[in-house]
C-alpha cells in the first residue's frame, strides 16, 4: 500500500505596509536632500540621510519577509557599500550642527551673566560688580546668598565651562574705599574649548550688555553679533 505524500507549500507572507513605509521614507528623504542642497540646510541633510538608512533597513526586512532572500542580500550589499559614503556626508553636518548649537548656548550664557551682574550690583552696591564667576554662583543648601556666593547663576556656568565653551570675567576696574574693593567695570569672554569643533566664534560682552564676536575663535572681538 503506497502512501501519498502531500507537499505543503507555505506561501511567503506579504508585508505591503512595511514596503510602503520604506518607499515613502525613501521618497521623502530624496526630496529632503534636494531641498537641503538648494537651501544649504546642513541639519536637514543629516536627518534625511539617517532616515534614508532606516528606509533601506526596512526595505531589506520587507524583502526577507516576502521570501525574496536573494534580492534582500543584494540590497544589503549595496546598502553596506553606500553606508560609509552617507556617513561621510552626515557626520560633518552633525558636527557643524553641534558647533552652531554651542554658539547659541554661549551667547545665551553671556546674556545670563550680564543679567546676574546687574542684579549683583544692585544687591551688593558696596562691592559693585562681581569679578569672578564663582561670586555669582553658590548653592541654596549652603545658606542664604552673600556677596561671595550670590546664587544668581547655575553651577555649570559658574564653573567656567558649559556647552563646549570656556567663560571668564576679566579686565575688571576697581576702587578701594575703606578697605572695601568696589568693582566698577568688567568684561566677559566665551571661547570654544576646541576651535572648529565645539564652536567657531569667540564672544565678548561689555558692561552695556553688547555682545561682539571673534570669527577666529579667540577673545579679540571686533565683529558685531
Amino acid at each position: 500500500m503506497s502512501e501519498s505524500i502531500q507537499e505543503i507549500t507555505v506561501k511567503p507572507r506579504k508585508h505591503p505596509a512595511l514596503s510602503k513605509v520604506a518607499s515613502a521614507l525613501a521618497v521623502i528623504c530624496d526630496a529632503g536632500l534636494l531641498l537641503s542642497a538648494l537651501a544649504h540646510v546642513a541639519a536637514l541633510a543629516s536627518i534625511c540621510i539617517l532616515f534614508l538608512l532606516l528606509a533601506g533597513v526596512l526595505g531589506v526586512i520587507a524583502l526577507f519577509l516576502r521570501g525574496k532572500k536573494s534580492l534582500a542580500v543584494f540590497a544589503t550589499l549595496n546598502g553596506l557599500a553606500l553606508v560609509p559614503i552617507l556617513l561621510l556626508i552626515a557626520i560633518p553636518n552633525m558636527l557643524h550642527l553641534k558647533a552652531e548649537a554651542n554658539e547659541i548656548s554661549a551667547v545665551q550664557s553671556l546674556r545670563a551673566i550680564h543679567e546676574a551682574e546687574m542684579q549683583y550690583n544692585a544687591t551688593y552696591p558696596a562691592n559693585g560688580y562681581a569679578c569672578e564667576l564663582s561670586q555669582l554662583g553658590g548653592s541654596a543648601a549652603s545658606g542664604p546668598p552673600s556677596a561671595q556666593f550670590a546664587q544668581l547663576l547655575p553651577a555649570d556656568l559658574t564653573s567656567g565651562h558649559k556647552a563646549g565653551y570656556t567663560f571668564s570675567i576679566l579686565n575688571c576696574t576697581k576702587t578701594t574705599v575703606n578697605n572695601q574693593d568696589h568693582f566698577t567695570s568688567y568684561e566677559v569672554t566665551a571661547v570654544p574649548l576646541t576651535v572648529g569643533k565645539t564652536g567657531n566664534n569667540g564672544y565678548c560682552l561689555d558692561m552695556s550688555g553688547t555682545i561682539t564676536k571673534d570669527t577666529n575663535g579667540g577673545a579679540n572681538c571686533t565683529a558685531p553679533l
